[in-house]
């Protein structure tokens, strides 16, 4: 049996499969959009849609649960849906206002930067009052991780700087943002939403 040989936009499917793929990883990116039918094409055959924004610069995979006519597609699921924990939905949350305000005063083509003491800023209000501020930083820095590894927040190298990923707004629509944020307000007040 002979060796078929590898598509050069091997390292884009295997990117996606993995995570989130953003216009900042510039030759992946390129690859993308030179082969973006072919990639489509073939995600299309596993019954996974390319979800991608050109003016974002942000590509995912989605698997769809029913087909174009509403009939149930009967696939196993590629990955397993992973729930955030509160604190997680809530950072999330939070990122996703930073980054409506940051666009309202800004050129939406900018990155949203933020420090690792602004974001523990933004979330210590919420955060249980301990003793030990080490351990509730190692809180959120635990939360901020769980978000870069689901590709809503990414670490800028070598500096303790995150960039909020405009996947965000796809993952955590206004609609959606609205719905959490009601939830949010009931389990606040010991309601169960």
């Amino acid at each position: 049996m002979s060796e078929q040989p590898v598509e050069e936009y091997a390292p884009v499917l295997l990117k996606l499969l993995q995570s989130v793929v953003n216009d900042h990883d510039t030759a992946t990116w390129e690859l993308l959009m030179r082969y973006r039918s072919s990639i489509e094409n073939y995600f299309s055959r596993m019954g996974l849609r390319l979800v991608l924004s050109e003016n974002y610069g942000y590509a995912y995979l989605e698997q769809p649960r029913e087909d174009e006519d509403g009939n149930p597609i009967k696939l196993p699921r590629l990955t397993r849906r992973s729930r955030l924990t509160a604190k997680q939905t809530l950072l999330a949350i939070l990122l996703r206002e930073k980054l409506d305000e940051h666009d309202q005063r800004f050129d939406s083509d900018s990155y949203l930067i933020l420090s690792t003491d602004e974001i523990y800023t933004m979330m210590s209000p919420f955060l249980e009052e301990v003793s030990d501020e080490r351990r509730s930083r190692d809180h959120v820095n635990r939360d901020v991780n769980r978000l870069i590894k689901i590709g809503l927040l990414s670490q800028i190298r070598k500096e303790n700087k995150f960039r909020v990923e405009r996947v965000i707004m796809s993952r955590i629509t206004s609609d959606v943002l609205n719905e959490l944020k009601e939830k949010l307000k009931q389990h606040v007040a010991g309601e169960t939403p």
